[in-house]
């Protein structure tokens, strides 16, 4: 029997396409451009680094952000995209290598032809206020998949409950879930960074992420799973003949 080596030297566009599973980016320049960025966010933060303004401010999470998504080669960048009321800080495309990927199950099938990501560099941890207009644009655009990336992390968070924040993205997460229309929102923050530096493949890191959310997401619907009362029958033909008899007594002539 003919090895896989020997049937990819026979066939040379089968041997491309074989080559092109490979989607991570192994590039030592991504990694050093992906450290350089850390570094500059980090002394931001420390208070070593002076920025001239809050464009700037916010480029620095945007460019760690951009630089951690090109550990994979299957996607086009459009940031900086202005919608009618916002503008976009990243917007990602699938390119036509990433969706023949996903077809073979190679790369995750939950990864969408199109993601939205909202970089916050703020000093202190993002209120509700936000999350609820991130919300709102992935309502807007139709973009099913969102990222929320912030360095201090989302309110509520270390409560680990409904509160704040934390607690609408888990809302929006479950409310949709059973939808026709699935957002997925998932928020990234400084422990999240340092966790991707172990795998250095942007698609690998999110999939844990999702898997955790999806896990989640079951817990939540089996805490408020309703279940069926032994008189819920009865009740309703109690009721519904009531009803039944006050509209013959009200529009009987």
């Amino acid at each position: 029997m003919d090895t896989l080596l020997e049937l990819l030297k026979r066939n040379p566009d089968v041997m491309e396409e074989y080559k092109e599973m490979n989607y991570k980016n192994e590039d030592p320049k991504i990694i050093r451009e992906i450290e350089k960025n850390k570094i500059e966010l980090d002394l931001f933060h420390e208070g070593k680094k002076i920025v001239k303004n809050k464009k700037e401010q916010g480029d620095l999470l945007e460019n760690y952000i951009i630089s951690l998504i090109k550990t994979v080669k299957i996607f086009e960048f459009l940031h900086n995209k202005r919608t009618s009321g916002n503008e976009i800080d990243i917007l990602l495309k699938l390119n036509d290598k990433g969706k023949k990927l996903r077809a073979l199950n190679i790369i995750p099938r939950w990864v969408q032809d199109y993601i939205v990501i909202e970089c916050k560099n703020y000093s202190e941890k993002v209120g509700i206020t936000y999350i609820n207009k991130f919300h709102s644009l992935m309502n807007m655009t139709g973009v099913n998949l969102g990222i929320f990336a912030t360095y201090k992390g989302i309110r509520g968070k270390e409560k680990s409950g409904w509160q704040d924040a934390y607690g609408l993205i888990k809302k929006i997460n479950l409310v949709h879930h059973t939808s026709h229309f699935k957002p997925l929102m998932i928020d990234l923050d400084f422990n999240g960074y340092e966790k991707f530096q172990e795998e250095y493949n942007f698609i690998m890191w999110l999939d844990k992420l999702h898997s955790k959310i999806a896990f989640d997401l079951k817990s939540e619907e089996e805490f408020f799973k309703v279940e069926s009362h032994e008189n819920q029958n009865d009740i309703f033909n109690i009721i519904s003949k009531d009803k039944n008899e006050i509209f013959k007594k009200n529009f009987s002539y």
